[in-house]
């Protein structure tokens, strides 16, 4: 073989691994895109199923048995959470006693989800409602926040939803 057809031969093995190296980090993406999307889907199914349970319970310890029309009257913003002899979420009465749950879910080849909750008193009345400003006074409204945590999550580390849950 002469050097001429040695260069050729170099060059198309250069050439052919070019080529190579990009369908190979093309199919890469395309996988990374994939496991994404299906941890999207699940953690947005998980923290939905977590909001519908918090949705289903009474606004507040106060609320579980009669009404209350000041909201002097609900759980102190220092004492959202569990109330005693709560130990785990088929005991829980009212939405405030998700504040600061947490659970890992696990689900097939994605794995691990870590969720937490929490739960918060958000800022209401004439004017100034605003339900992204926490309040540090007791109100008629309460902002629950879950987060979603799984290491498929590569292009937004931690899926998050939020509604606030009023008392009329």
């Amino acid at each position: 073989m002469s050097t001429g057809q040695m260069m050729l031969v170099i060059g198309a093995l250069v050439l052919m691994s070019i080529f190579i190296l990009g369908v190979n980090s093309s199919e890469s993406g395309q996988i990374k895109n994939t496991l994404t999307n299906q941890a999207v889907i699940t953690a947005t199914g998980i923290a939905q199923t977590l909001m519908d349970q918090i949705q289903t319970e009474s606004f507040d310890q106060q609320t579980v048995n009669k009404s209350v029309s000041v909201p002097d009257s609900l759980t102190a913003p220092g004492s959202l959470g569990k109330d005693a002899g709560e130990t785990t979420f088929t005991t829980f009465n009212d939405v405030d006693d998700y504040n600061n749950y947490t659970e890992t879910d696990t689900v097939g080849i994605l794995g691990t989800f870590n969720v937490k909750a929490k739960v918060s008193y958000c800022t209401t009345g004439t004017g100034n409602m605003d339900p992204e400003v926490y309040s540090s006074v007791r109100t008629f409204s309460k902002r629950v926040d879950i987060s979603v945590y799984n290491k498929y999550l590569f292009f937004i580390d931690t899926l998050k939803i939020s509604k606030v849950i009023s008392y009329y």
